[in-house]
């Protein structure tokens, strides 16, 4: 006569929709996290750059020793860098993002040709969910960006 063995050493259905279980919550949770921190790295590539933009229109403006303005055009999704009526450099922007008006006018960004800026203030910048301002400083031509 044939003994079957009790214990095969094989997983139950029970373990197996454990086991199951456990991978389904451990990767919704970790692809949740990615999206949120891909809309933060999303924000922080754009700031990194428009703060460029920044200091390239400055640096423009003290190269070729006059006026240098950035215009924001929300409609088209752009902004520009312009000196003496001619765009030197346009640049897209994805359609979360949206510039406002702070204590400045989105056209009254001017660098002077001693690359100081022609009135302080802030504008905002919305991406997504999260507000920035970037604010103005008189003397130097310093700015800087801080999340709201």
């Amino acid at each position: 006569m044939k003994q079957y063995l009790k214990n095969s050493y094989g997983y139950s259905l029970i373990e197996v929709m454990v086991v199951l279980m456990m991978i389904t919550v451990v990767g919704g949770i970790s692809v949740t996290s990615f999206v949120s921190m891909n809309s933060e790295k999303k924000a922080a590539d754009f700031l990194a750059l428009f703060e460029s933009d920044l200091l390239y229109a400055q640096q423009y403006a003290i190269s070729h020793g006059s006026n240098v303005t950035i215009r924001f055009d929300n409609s088209k999704q752009m902004y520009s860098i312009i000196h003496r009526f001619v765009s030197v450099s346009d640049r897209h922007f994805a359609k979360g993002i949206a510039f406002e008006r702070g204590t400045l006018h989105l056209n009254e960004i001017t660098f002077r040709h001693n690359g100081n800026i022609s009135k302080s203030g802030s504008i905002l910048i919305n991406i997504e969910d999260n507000s920035y301002r970037v604010v103005f400083l008189l003397g130097r031509g310093r700015f800087y960006i801080e999340k709201l």
